[in-house]
C-alpha cells in the first residue's frame, strides 16, 4: 500500500502548529514523517494543501483530510483541528467516486466520477482555484 509522508520546506508550508503533518501531533519535522490514522489503510492517489491544512485522494475515491480546520477546510462537518486524517463528505460525495481534488488556502474542491463538483470551506477564497 502506498504511504504519504510529509516533509518541513519552509516556515510558510511545512510547519505542524495546525497538525498538517498528519502524524497525530503538532511538532515540526526536518524529516518526512508517516501520516497515521485511517489514511495508512489506503493507497493514496494524489495528495493537495491548503494554509495549514493537507487533504489526500484515495485510490478508492474517497477524500480524506488533516489539519487547520478554522472554516471547514477539511470537510468533516466540524471546525475542530484535525491532527490525524478524517474521512471528507457529505450524503451526495459519498455516493460518488472522487477522481481530483484541489485545495485553495481555506478550502477544498473535489470532482466526481458522475461530473458533481463539490467544495467546503472559505468561500471567501473561492476565486485562489
Amino acid at each position: 500500500m502506498g504511504k504519504i509522508f510529509q516533509i518541513l520546506f519552509n516556515l510558510f508550508q511545512g510547519q505542524n502548529a495546525g497538525g498538517q503533518l498528519g502524524n497525530g501531533g503538532t511538532v515540526n519535522s526536518n524529516v518526512p514523517v508517516q501520516v497515521g490514522g485511517d489514511l495508512a489503510l489506503f493507497t493514496v492517489r494524489q495528495v493537495t494543501c491548503g494554509d495549514a491544512f493537507t487533504a489526500a485522494l484515495t485510490t478508492t475515491g474517497k477524500v480524506y483530510a488533516f489539519g487547520d480546520n478554522t472554516y471547514g477546510q477539511l470537510g468533516d462537518s466540524t471546525q475542530f483541528q484535525r491532527t490525524q486524517p478524517v474521512k471528507a463528505g457529505s450524503q451526495n460525495m459519498d455516493q460518488d467516486t472522487i477522481a481530483v481534488i484541489a485545495s485553495g488556502s481555506r478550502h477544498t474542491l473535489a470532482a466526481g466520477n458522475f461530473g458533481a463538483v463539490y467544495a467546503w470551506g472559505d468561500s471567501k477564497f473561492f476565486s485562489d482555484c
